[in-house]
């Protein structure tokens, strides 16, 4: 379940915790709120993100896949899940 491994490290904040969970008791609600923030990465963003997650590439196939190295490629994804934090937090 790779999309429960991002939803672990989307509730590391709190109140993205709280608004998963006390807004989407059903699942299928929380997979619809996670993609619609999903759109709103950047494209290098969303391949890292879908790529780690959904489609169980390491960091390092996919900072093959796009051309970055690899600490750079770690950093986006990190970018990227900050940038989901946020926006699920004013969900």
């Amino acid at each position: 379940e790779t999309r429960k491994e991002l939803v672990d490290e989307l509730q590391k904040s709190e109140k993205v915790l709280l608004k998963l969970y006390s807004t989407a008791d059903d699942l299928s609600l929380q997979k619809v709120t996670i993609d619609a923030s999903l759109t709103l990465l950047s494209n290098v963003e969303y391949e890292i993100i879908t790529g780690y997650y959904f489609e169980d590439n390491s960091i390092q196939e996919l900072s093959d896949s796009t051309g970055y190295s690899y600490s750079w490629t770690h950093k986006l994804k990190s970018k990227a899940l900050s940038k989901l934090i946020d926006v699920l937090e004013v969900i």
